[in-house]
């Protein structure tokens, strides 16, 4: 390995992480306050993000109050295209089945604020995690109903799913919560405190695995804790028409 090369990279590498690690910093604390108080309506958030390929909207639109209301299938049919890369649901069998919608361009930020609706974190995507993004008054509050093993699928636009395992339940105090920039410490207290930073890094930087997040409310204060369910690959992509047995 040329070393000459890592030496002349290595400053450009450190400015760009910080650079990017400041910007994740910023989103990071935007999505977890809004998480806790966003007011906007339902159909204000629904509005804000029509458009013909927004499956996750759509179907929105179609819940009547039960988390297991929707056909795997209503997926797949609401919309004209077929994006292997597109998310567009999540399930986990037995519990749930819950359209996802992604975030507008323009706001990394945005939680849905429909109550059977899951948000896809865009910035997640950069490093090569999936996040999803839901309020813990709303479908956020099925997040702790997820055991260790619980297998979640990941519904793709083109009838394709992707199966994970859940693997680590992580919960975490805002010391200050009512300060944005506030340092955040494991409940378990096995870790070591950490900034917003740092603990997005720990969250999302990791390839490959799948992150629900929503907020933990404790004593009265919305703004106690942040909580992470964490689920990891367990198979190969298969096609969902092959698994509809329920």
């Amino acid at each position: 390995m040329n070393t000459s090369l890592i030496g002349l990279v290595k400053p450009k590498l450190k400015r760009e992480r910080f650079i990017v690690g400041s910007l994740f910093s910023i989103v990071f604390l935007f999505v977890t306050s809004f998480l806790l108080f966003n007011p906007q309506p339902v159909q204000a958030a629904l509005a804000s993000l029509e458009s013909p390929s927004n499956v996750g909207s759509r179907l929105a639109l179609q819940t009547t109050g039960e988390f297991s209301s929707l056909n795997l299938l209503d997926f797949i049919s609401a919309t004209d295209t077929r994006d292997p890369k597109r998310v567009v649901g999540i399930y986990a069998p037995g519990m749930f089945t819950l359209p996802v919608v992604q975030q507008p361009e323009d706001k990394p930020w945005f939680v849905s604020s429909a109550s059977n609706t899951i948000t896809q974190f865009r910035l997640a995507s950069d490093y090569g995690s999936m996040g999803f993004l839901a309020h813990n008054t709303l479908a956020g509050s099925v997040f702790y109903e997820l055991q260790m093993g619980q297998e979640v699928r990941v519904i793709l636009e083109d009838g394709g799913s992707r199966r994970y395992v859940v693997g680590e339940m992580l919960l975490y105090q805002a010391l200050d919560p009512k300060n944005p920039y506030s340092v955040f410490r494991p409940v378990d207290e096995r870790g070591k405190d950490m900034s917003s930073t740092d603990l997005f890094n720990l969250i999302y930087a990791v390839p490959h695995r799948v992150v629900l997040q929503t907020c933990m409310e404790y004593n009265g204060d919305p703004n106690w804790g942040r909580y992470f369910v964490i689920a990891y690959p367990a198979t190969e992509r298969f096609s969902l028409f092959d698994l509809l047995s329920f």
